[in-house]
């Protein structure tokens, strides 16, 4: 063979070599690893952890991370393994916003949240006027319907007491009040 077809050759195994280790980079790069039953073995098992071993493969800890608090993430023989600290709690929690006021006519005011204790939050109108005051140990999971009239009160259904006519039917102000006094949400009708 000529040194030159030799050279060639080098150089097209090399980036055969080269392309491939990219690639497999590039994919682990762009997927976290997902657990489900069928991929995950529980392999030690006490009151405080859980261990987890997954058919993921990996080079470091980082191509393990699941994005769980809850867990340490490791590579472990080119194996993704996950220890599940028994007393960890995690749970997605969103800000409570005030998403719709109906001012007119059935007066309302729906409040979304997910996970947020409100115990002793107020709902108030721009002049500082109490429509609503959250009880004590209330905790906000989706949304919640304040009605302004009498009625009775479901889970995602409350009813302020206040007549149908505490809201100016032309405009002004909505606002979610803390207990500490911050306002955490309003809205201008």
């Amino acid at each position: 063979m000529s040194k030159k077809i030799l050279i060639a050759l080098v150089l097209v195994v090399f980036v055969i070599l080269v392309a491939g280790c990219v690639k497999k980079e590039a994919s682990n790069q762009n997927s976290a690893p997902q657990l489900n039953q069928s991929s995950q073995e529980i392999v030690n098992q006490n009151d405080q952890q859980q261990t987890y071993n997954t058919s993921v493969e990996c080079t470091t800890n980082l191509d393990c991370d699941d994005g769980n608090p809850c867990t340490t993430d490791s590579c472990i023989n080119g194996q993704c393994s996950y220890v599940k600290e028994a007393d960890c709690q995690f749970v997605e929690t969103q800000k409570p916003s005030i998403s719709k006021i109906q001012y007119t006519g059935n007066e309302y005011v729906e409040i979304t949240a997910k996970n947020w204790d409100v115990s002793n939050w107020k709902i108030e109108d721009g002049a500082g006027n109490v429509f609503y005051k959250f009880p004590d140990k209330f905790k906000l999971n989706n949304y919640l319907i304040i009605y302004s009239g009498n009625g009775i009160s479901t889970s995602t259904e409350k009813y302020a007491g206040v007549g149908d006519d505490f809201w100016n039917d032309q405009s002004g102000k909505v606002v979610l009040v803390a207990a500490n006094g911050t306002v955490v949400s309003e809205k201008t009708y």
